[in-house]
């Protein structure tokens, strides 16, 4: 019965990343059921609400009660009702994180998901979905920028999963290594400047990680900048096998050289617009928001700012209950080791960067990529105490 939950469980992952498309979310739907419905089966006792989702459930307290003073009621609706799935995933996942095997499995599925993506990026397989917007490549979640932050994320988890269960033979390595090659392609493919920014920072405290394991890996000789070197050369190497024109408008979009509505000019003065025209949403009713999603609903537009939709949305009182959420993982760290902490603070720094380019508040992959952090964190504080 194990062996099955755990291919649900990768299947659960798995189709976070492919059944995301709007042509194959009626997948994704099948297996949140089936996992759910599994999971169920699994649970001999009372879930644990720890920290991590005591917070979410202030914070869906308070967006339900914003329906009362909301803007566009039907809207916040739709918001809380995913919230809602969200929270009784969140309760099933806090018992799937509990043992190291099924949080392994739940890292393979989104790695899985990712490949499938590189192998749709060098054209091995094709998949009946639009591949690219301009040069930039969307792949199964139908948005570049998602598609190099939930690559980004993906590296961040399996960083918190190798940071405190080590890397443990050389198919461990080989999935780390992988995951770094693939991870960098889909970033470099979406032209993602915040994607690429993360994911050199998160590569490098790969780099540290397994100089860190040298010994254990049977690499007594590998010193960091060796490493460095060789990886930078097989990147670019794979990269001129890609797509040379997506490389380059990848690269004078991150350097604010392009040209068109994808510059930094074009794109991050259209953001500047819209992240205004919330926080003049948020300035109306500053301590209570003016109801969940309700910049959406005023604008009709999509913000790519997570602070400004929220603080208009549910004001400062709001933003403090969604930013406990996060505050669970960090007020872990202090029991953690220099390394871990580090890994955090850095991770920190990202949420930040993030928090100023997309809307993840009512995203399920990204409370599970938290909580997934918080759980690989939770269990080795417990196993010191």
């Amino acid at each position: 019965m194990k062996k099955i939950y755990l291919i649900i469980i990768f299947l659960f992952s798995f189709t976070l990343i492919i059944g995301n498309n709007e042509e194959w979310v009626s997948y994704s739907n099948l297996f949140s059921l089936i996992f759910i419905g599994f999971s169920a089966l699994q649970i001999k006792s009372l879930p644990r609400i720890d920290g991590f989702i005591r917070s979410f459930i202030w914070f869906m307290m308070f967006c339900f009660l914003s329906i009362f003073w909301s803007i566009s009621i039907e809207d916040s609706f739709k918001t809380l009702q995913t919230l809602f799935t969200i929270f009784v995933l969140l309760i099933l996942l806090s018992y799937v994180f509990q043992e190291g095997k099924y949080r392994r499995a739940f890292l393979l599925g989104i790695f899985f998901g990712l490949l499938i993506n590189y192998l749709e990026l060098l054209s091995i397989i094709n998949l009946p979905i639009a591949k690219y917007e301009n040069y930039r490549f969307m792949g199964t979640l139908g948005k570049s920028n998602i598609l190099a932050i939930v690559s980004v994320f993906y590296l961040i988890m399996l960083f918190s999963y190798f940071a405190t269960n080590r890397i443990k033979g050389k198919l461990d390595t080989i999935w780390v290594i992988s995951s770094l090659l693939i991870c960098s392609q889909l970033c470099l493919a979406t032209g993602s400047r915040k994607g690429l920014i993360g994911y050199v920072i998160i590569a490098l405290l790969f780099i540290f990680l397994l100089f860190k394991e040298r010994d254990n890996l049977g690499f007594r000789n590998l010193m960091p900048l060796n490493f460095l070197l060789l990886f930078i050369v097989v990147f670019f190497t794979y990269s001129s096998f890609v797509n040379s024109e997506s490389f380059e408008m990848s690269y004078n979009r991150f350097l604010g050289l392009g040209i068109g509505n994808e510059t930094e000019d074009g794109s991050t003065i259209e953001r500047k617009r819209l992240l205004g025209k919330a926080m003049e949403l948020f300035y109306s009713s500053p301590f209570f928001g003016n109801g969940i999603n309700s910049f959406r609903s005023t604008s009709w537009a999509y913000s790519h700012s997570n602070i400004g939709e929220i603080l208009s949305g549910i004001g400062i009182i709001g933003a403090l209950l969604f930013y406990s959420i996060h505050f669970q993982i960090f007020s872990l760290l202090k029991r953690s080791s220099i390394f871990l902490m580090l890994g955090g603070m850095i991770t920190l720094l990202l949420i930040i960067m993030f928090e100023f380019s997309m809307v993840s508040y009512y995203d399920k992959f990204f409370y599970f990529s938290f909580y997934f952090i918080y759980s690989e964190i939770y269990y080795l504080n417990l196993k010191k105490a």
